[in-house]
């Protein structure tokens, strides 16, 4: 039987790869710490799931290049990975996992993703755009918790399928007005964005459900959510800047209000009298 090393650090043995091919586990398996990677082609052709997480010491993709049925993917805290540049073959990946991969810039490889749906790329600390992802039609949930040195989304104008979007802890984001233009989104997190001051243009989303703009201290103004048409949760918790949001009594489908810790609110009775409305 034919083998090929997994070059890893002095800490971490790993099992070969080809080796747990062979043995009939090409559907999964997963390694600490390795630094590279190696198959034999007729191995990588068929892979479908792959767990390379906290493979620390990997810094290319390269093995992956060759990879058409890759469907599932996980390289949770591989820390010294730049880019993706060896998925570009990938066309049938659906679930993309890089949590914790801060040192991550460059994610061009995913702009021909066709099937791409679930994309984790939280505290992905050196990511400064997602422009890639302007051509994911399949998008469908997106974790982008943390990415600290994001300034704008809006590469996801054109996200036609988007429904979950996590942007807490996205402090260098000022506008989001894009997202109202995404049919789809059902669930936004905009937890701690603090240096978003205006959030008007979200009363537009069509498909808005679930909306946690919780110590978004920059905020100052909300009315314009009581147009939007599809509102039923919304998690103000700690905006400190708000002085007044009555103007919500008016919203349509509004359920559930979260003011804790509004301290600049001085009264809320005008929505005492909303009925079904939890606060």
């Amino acid at each position: 039987m034919a083998t090929h090393a997994v070059h890893i650090n002095t800490q971490t043995l790993c099992t070969d790869a080809d080796f747990a091919i062979a043995l009939g586990l090409s559907s999964m398996w997963r390694w600490k710490a390795c630094g590279e990677v190696s198959l034999q082609p007729q191995y990588v052709h068929t892979l479908h799931t792959f767990n390379l997480s906290y493979c620390t010491r990997l810094t290319n993709l390269d093995v992956l290049a060759a990879a058409p049925a890759l469907h599932t993917l996980n390289l949770t805290d591989c820390t010294w990975l730049p880019n993706l540049d060896g998925l570009s073959a990938a066309r049938k990946l659906h679930t993309l996992n890089l949590r914790y991969c801060c040192g991550l810039t460059n994610i061009n490889a995913l702009a021909d993703a066709p099937k791409l749906h679930t994309l984790n790329m939280a505290s992905c600390f050196g990511l400064t755009n997602i422009d890639a992802l302007a051509d994911a039609p399949a998008l469908h949930t997106l974790n982008l918790y943390n990415c600290s040195e994001l300034t704008n989304v809006d590469a996801l104008a054109a996200a036609r399928k988007l429904h979950t979007l996590d942007l807490t802890f996205c402090g260098g984001l000022t506008n989001v007005d894009v997202l109202a233009a995404a049919p789809a989104l059902h669930t936004l997190s905009l937890w701690r964005c603090t240096a978003l001051i205006n959030i008007d243009a979200l009363a537009a989303a069509p498909s808005l459900h679930t909306l946690d703009l919780a110590c978004c201290r920059g905020l100052t103004n909300v009315d314009a959510l009581a147009a939007a048409p599809a509102l039923y949760a919304l998690k103000l918790w700690a905006c400190t800047g708000l002085t007044n949001v009555d103007a919500l009594a008016a919203a349509p489908t509004l359920h559930t209000l979260d003011l804790r810790f509004c301290t600049g609110l001085t009264t809320t009775t005008a929505l005492d009298g909303v009925p079904n409305l939890s606060r």
